[in-house]
Parts: structure tokens; C-alpha cells; sequence
């Protein structure tokens, strides 16, 4: 019997955090991740190209046996999913603001979501903050999930104070998968509780592809992740985004623009027989027949930077700690 694939699409690096979360709880399982850095990020994009893009990727998805697929991009699930699910014959599910359980955590106190602009305008989130029962400060920091991008191997560098806004708030929602890169560091930053739709995204597409239950694992004291997806809420007027001084990225992987990046496609093949995939596909070999399928021209990047996800190498994706502390922590795992 051929295999059949749990799929993740997202507009770069941020659906590889539900990636390995998926992987994690579900090893046997296996996967494949189509990330279009290429035209990373998609928030500042009109609906017509986030469309475009959508497609075009699916498409490519759509040439393996899939089991189910995720749209692991809030911009995207909430432009065009119902389209996607239209066009594909395989279930399709998104992701969206984890409003529901922050506004819980909160018990009526301000919430901060995070989101991309594309996010903010689309009727589906708007509806889910119309339903909501607490204030919402919306915040859609444009040029975050680029700087994701391109500091996704040195994300301690990142001045994360500067992308939020001033106030103090009971919860705080991401309502965009690269936000979770740095979800304990807005934690740090913020003094409240951050909430993610890792879980609830997971615990629906054990329920569409027919997978068994699941409790995720522990990490460093602390459950994995503390979100669940969830619904709405009533919005304040979106804070003016005030710009910050661009930096250098001091020499890590650089992904801000994939359109000057030469990616060999002819570097290493995976288990399917038309998927070209990047160097490390011999390495990955090694993790067992399991190991997730990249796609798409930067392939390369993503599966480099989901082994340093899965790994937990790169402790600065989760503390914004000075190089002393970060260096410290690495001996200890």
C-alpha cells in the first residue's frame, strides 16, 4: 500500500513549529512540509497572490498520496481555505487566533493579538474578535515574520521589545505561526501568558486523518505548548505600527529574500520519486523512513532549520537571554 502523508504548508518557516510538534507526538507518521520562502511573508500581500500562491503550492502537495493537510499560516486560512478545501479532495485544515482560551486565561482582562495586517482584514477574523468576551489590543507588527525569517538561526538578536506595543496585558494570542518561533520571549517580554494554536490545530487533524489521541510532551517544566485554537473577540482600534531600525543578522542563515538565493534542485532526492529535497537527505535517512519530505525552491533552509527545531539547538527560538545564558543552557542538554 503507498504511503499516505500528513502535509504542512505555511509561507516559510513558521508552520515548522506545528511540524515538529506533529512529529513529536506522532514519529510513525509520515510527513511532508511545503514552505514558499520564496514569497515570504505573505502579510503584507494582496488576497489575490496570497491565493495564487496557495494554490500553486497545494498543487505541488497534491502530487503525493495525502492523508490530510494543514494550512499552518494563519494569512492564508484566513483568505482562501475554503477555496483550498474546494479544489483538493484530501481534508484541509487551518489555523487560526487562540482567542477563546487566552480570553478564559484572562478572565476578562486586555488581550494582545499578534497578527499579520492580511490576518486582521480578513471576515474570518474579524468575526472570531466580534465573538470574543474580552478587549483585544490588535498589534500587526509588519516586518516580524520577515525578521523570522531571517534571523530564524540567531533569533536572540532580535529585538523582540520593539515589535510590541506599550500597556501591560492579561494574555497574549499569535496569530501568526512565525510569532511562535518567539513565544517565550514575548512571554519573558510581556509578564503574561502566551497562547499559540499548536494543540487545538493538532488535536483536529488527529480527528480528520483518523490518528489516536495524544498529550504532548513535557519540555523544560513546562507542557508543550499551552494554546489551543480557538474563537473570536471584540477588537479595540488597531496600534499604529511605529517602524524600527532594520539590523544586520549578524551572519546567520539569511531567508529575507529567496528570489536572489541559487538553490540546487538537483542536491539529493527524497523517498518519492519526483520530490527533489537538499543535501542533508542522506542524513535523514538515518532518522528512519519517517523523516519529513520538504518541498518547494528552499527546501534546503526549511530542513535545516527543522532539525534545529527538533533538536532544541537553537535555544534562543524560545528565551531572549543574553549569549552567556543561552551558551550555559546548551551544556546542559
Amino acid at each position: 500500500m503507498e504511503r499516505e502523508y500528513v502535509a504542512f504548508f505555511d509561507s516559510g518557516v513558521g508552520g515548522l513549529t506545528l511540524l515538529s510538534a506533529f512529529c513529536r507526538v506522532y514519529p510513525a507518521t509520515p510527513a511532508l512540509y511545503f514552505g514558499d520562502n520564496e514569497h515570504a511573508p505573505y502579510g503584507a500581500r494582496s488576497e489575490a497572490e496570497i491565493r495564487r500562491f496557495a494554490l500553486a503550492a497545494f498543487e505541488e502537495i497534491a502530487r503525493f498520496p495525502v492523508r490530510a493537510a494543514v494550512v499552518a499560516c494563519n494569512t492564508v486560512t484566513a483568505v482562501c481555505i475554503g477555496e483550498l478545501r474546494r479544489r483538493f479532495s484530501f481534508p484541509v485544515i487551518g489555523v487560526e487566533p487562540a482567542l477563546r482560551p487566552a480570553a478564559r486565561a484572562a478572565r476578562g482582562g486586555r488581550l494582545l493579538l499578534l497578527c499579520t495586517r492580511a490576518t486582521f482584514a480578513s471576515e474570518r477574523v474579524r468575526k472570531l474578535l466580534a465573538d470574543c468576551p474580552s478587549p483585544v489590543v490588535v498589534r500587526c507588527p509588519s516586518r516580524l515574520a520577515a525578521a523570522v525569517e531571517s534571523h530564524v538561526s540567531d533569533l536572540a538578536s532580535l529585538p523582540v521589545g520593539e515589535f510590541l506595543p506599550p500597556g501591560r496585558f492579561a494574555a497574549t494570542v499569535l496569530g501568526c505561526t512565525h510569532y511562535v518561533w518567539l513565544r517565550r520571549a514575548f512571554a519573558e517580554v510581556l509578564g503574561c501568558p502566551v497562547f499559540d494554536g499548536t494543540e487545538g490545530t493538532l488535536r483536529r487533524l488527529a480527528a480528520v486523518a483518523g490518528l489516536p489521541p495524544f498529550e504532548l510532551p513535557v519540555r523544560g517544566g513546562e507542557a508543550e505548548p499551552h494554546a489551543v485554537a480557538g474563537t473570536g473577540a471584540g477588537a479595540e482600534e488597531i496600534i499604529p505600527f511605529v517602524p524600527h531600525a532594520e539590523g544586520k543578522n549578524g551572519g546567520s542563515i539569511g531567508m529575507a529574500d529567496h528570489r536572489n538565493e541559487r538553490v540546487d534542485h538537483s542536491i539529493g532526492r527524497a523517498d518519492h520519486p519526483s520530490q527533489n529535497t537538499n543535501k542533508c537527505s542522506k542524513n535523514m535517512a538515518k532518522m528512519g523512513e519517517n523523516a519529513p519530505i520538504f518541498l518547494g525552491s528552499s527546501a534546503k533552509f526549511d530542513e535545516i532549520a527543522f532539525y534545529t527545531l527538533q533538536k532544541e539547538a537553537n535555544i534562543c527560538s524560545y528565551f531572549l537571554k543574553c549569549r552567556e545564558m543561552v551558551e550555559k543552557n546548551s551544556k546542559k542538554t
